[in-house]
């Protein structure tokens, strides 16, 4: 009944919106609400396998294909096509090799990784109902998000729970719920939060008000240090420097910055939230050496899988078969070795382009530092390659930036647009003219 009324609602708003891609967005959700409720998992057959967000694009495309009339855009910049191109190769490398890979052709990993962050970038780049505050509205709602998840890992921490999926996080090797300490929010490990956690520490430098910049930092550098994550801890600190020497704010407001980056740090020293981190960076030999095997494993049999890899998952076996004591922790070199070394190094190259030019030609530097930071986030754990919450945040990041260079062209291309007073002032001259 509820269900059913959702729906209806979620139907009728559709009706009555005028913009197209509005009213095929409604009529989506109300299918993702409805479809689920009726079909259970038995009826859904093979498209169980897919993940949840590929299934409700899916259905996205089918609605838009049917409502949108005219021709789109084409892609904001030539950036924008080269990330395109790279990951289209990639995703060709990763279909073939799994199809002639020794594993299991396990393709429906593939659209979840590649294909529907892939479709996805390219309709925000096409979209020609795209408004003017299209990327403020995606940058703070993964703010609210991340500074949600933060809160939410306090809260963990002072109950000693987890609280949410306890139960699924029982088949993780890793996780021992009368051992484990480290905060984890409602995503699937706490490497995937403090990959949420500090790339939103830039973006929360770019809101205007003060108190709520400082506010966030604070939060989502609380939650940062319990996820004792040694990588993220270390860039966050580069974060909060990036607030004082790598913005134009006025030196008030980077004063009050450098007295909030004094007094958190104070607090989180004083306080039992830094334990979990400093006995995480206390033990970190171990975990060093492992990832420091792993890297000098795939350095060494490199020859082996230059164009094509081993198929989707397949780093995995690695582990299973005793030649690394862990998974790879690496999402380049996972991806190398299941894809091909080459279409990956041309992925990840395209992505770092795409960082330094955002850097370069963005009007605030605060997403092409949040992009820097999941790239670099993406080599220090599994992160892209596997089904968890790291692709979309990476990909929601690599949209944010090219929409981001492509606005910043086109409003340089258009030039200011005239006040009022200048217009008027025109006319006046072209009359006395006439």
């Amino acid at each position: 009944m509820i269900f059913g009324s959702v729906c209806i609602v979620l139907m009728a708003a559709a009706i009555w919106t005028r913009r197209r891609s509005d009213r095929a967005l409604l009529i989506v959700v109300a299918l993702a609400v409805l479809i689920p409720s009726v079909a259970r998992p038995p009826l859904m057959g093979p498209l169980s396998l897919f993940a949840p967000q590929t299934l409700f694009l899916a259905m996205y495309l089918a609605v838009r294909a049917l409502m949108t009339s005219g021709r789109p855009r084409p892609p904001g910049s030539r950036l924008a096509t080269t990330v395109t191109i790279a990951t289209i190769l990639l995703l060709i490398a990763a279909v073939v090799s799994t199809l002639l890979g020794p594993g299991p052709r396990y393709l429906p990993g593939i659209a979840d990784s590649l294909v529907a962050p892939l479709v996805l970038f390219a309709l925000v780049m096409r979209d020609k109902d795209r408004s003017e505050t299209w990327s403020q509205t995606v940058r703070n709602g993964l703010l609210g998000l991340a500074v949600f998840e933060s809160f939410l890992a306090l809260v963990q921490f002072g109950t000693g729970r987890v609280l949410f999926f306890e139960t699924a996080r029982q088949e993780f090797w890793w996780y021992t719920s009368n051992q484990f300490n480290r905060a984890t929010g409602t995503l699937d490990s706490p490497l995937d939060l403090a990959m949420l956690l500090l790339v939103a520490l830039p973006l929360a430098v770019m809101t205007r008000r003060s108190w709520v910049r400082i506010t966030a930092m604070f939060i989502l550098t609380a939650g940062i240090a319990l996820t004792a994550s040694r990588l993220a801890i270390g860039l966050s600190a580069a974060a909060w420097l990036f607030a004082l020497l790598g913005t134009r704010l006025s030196i008030g407001k980077k004063a009050s910055i450098a007295v909030a980056a004094v007094t958190s740090l104070i607090v989180l020293l004083q306080t039992d939230l830094a334990q979990t981190a400093l006995d995480r960076l206390g033990g970190s030999v171990a975990s060093s050496e492992v990832r420091g095997t792993a890297v000098s494993y795939m350095l060494q049999n490199v020859s082996d899988f230059i164009f094509l890899g081993y198929g989707y998952s397949r780093g995995g076996s690695l582990r299973d078969a005793g030649v690394l004591a862990s998974s790879i922790e690496n999402a380049a070199l996972s991806f190398a070795y299941d894809f091909g070394a080459l279409p990956t190094a041309l992925w990840f190259l395209a992505m770092i382009l795409l960082a330094l030019v955002a850097w370069r030609v963005a009007e605030r530097r605060g997403l092409a530092l949040a992009l820097a930071f999941g790239l670099v986030m993406a080599v220090g754990y599994s992160s892209l390659s596997t089904r968890s919450a790291a692709t979309p945040i990476f990909w929601t990041l690599v949209t944010l930036a090219a929409v981001s260079i492509a606005d910043s062209r086109r409003s340089t291309q258009e030039g200011p647009t005239p006040s009022a007073g200048q217009a008027e002032v025109g006319r006046s001259r072209s009359l006395v003219r006439r």
